[in-house]
C-alpha cells in the first residue's frame, strides 16, 4: 500500500483485486475469508480510518481431477483458449460469491487443466462476466512469455518468489530489488 501510494502522489487504490491461491478445500477458505480478509480491512484502516476500497477476492485451484472436452466431428478435443464454464458443473451462484472454470490457454499436448476459480468476495460492481473477462486476460500479462499461462501472472508470480525464497534461503530481499521482478 505504501508503495502504491508513492507512486501515485499519495493516493490509495480504489479497488483491489486478490487472487488467493493454495487453500484447499470450503472449510479453509472460509477460515481466510474469515481471517485474512478482516486482517486486510484493518490494516485498510490504518492508512486512513475512511479508507473502503472495492474488493475482489477469488481463490484459485489449480490442482484439480476436472477435465473438459469438446466434440469436433465425432472426435473428442481439448477447449479452445478461454472457454469458461460457469454454469451446471458449478457449486454457487448468488451474485457475489460464485465460481467458474477456465481454459486460458491452448493444449496442444495431453489433456487441457482448467482451472477452478471461486469468488469468496466481491464489492466491485464486476459482474460474473467482467470478472472472467479479467482473470482471461490476467493470464496474458506474465513477463516475457507470449500467449497465455495457466493462472493470473500474479499467481505465478507470488508461487515463483515464494520457492525462489524457499530454495535460496532468502528471508529479506535487497530493498533495490523489492519492486523488480528479479527472480525470474
Amino acid at each position: 500500500m505504501k508503495n502504491y501510494m508513492d507512486h501515485n502522489q499519495g493516493r490509495l487504490p480504489s479497488q483491489i483485486v486478490v487472487y488467493r491461491d493454495g487453500v484447499g478445500g470450503p472449510t479453509f477458505q472460509d477460515k481466510v475469508i474469515k481471517y485474512e480478509l478482516g486482517d486486510m480491512i484493518d490494516v485498510f484502516l490504518k492508512f486512513d480510518k475512511k479508507y473502503k476500497p472495492k474488493i475482489l477476492y477469488i481463490f484459485v485451484d489449480k490442482r484439480i481431477n476436472t477435465r473438459f472436452f469438446c466434440e469436433d466431428n465425432g472426435k473428442m478435443i481439448n477447449p479452445a483458449s478461454g472457454t469458461v464454464i460457469d454454469t451446471c458443473l458449478v457449486e454457487s451462484q448468488s451474485q457475489d460469491r460464485y465460481d467458474f472454470y477456465l481454459i486460458p490457454h491452448k493444449a496442444t499436448i495431453a489433456t487441457a487443466c482448467p482451472v477452478h476459480y471461486r469468488v469468496a468476495h466481491n464489492t466491485t460492481g464486476l459482474t460474473k462476466k467482467q470478472v472472467e473477462q479479467y482473470t482471461f486476460d490476467q493470464c496474458f500479462g506474465y513477463y516475457n512469455f507470449m500467449g497465455p499461462i495457466k493462472v493470473p501472472a500474479s499467481v505465478m508470480y507470488a508461487h515463483k518468489i515464494a520457492y525462489y525464497s524457499y530454495d535460496n534461503k532468502i528471508a529479506n530481499i535487497n530493498s533495490k530489488l523489492d519492486k523488480k521482478l528479479h527472480f525470474l
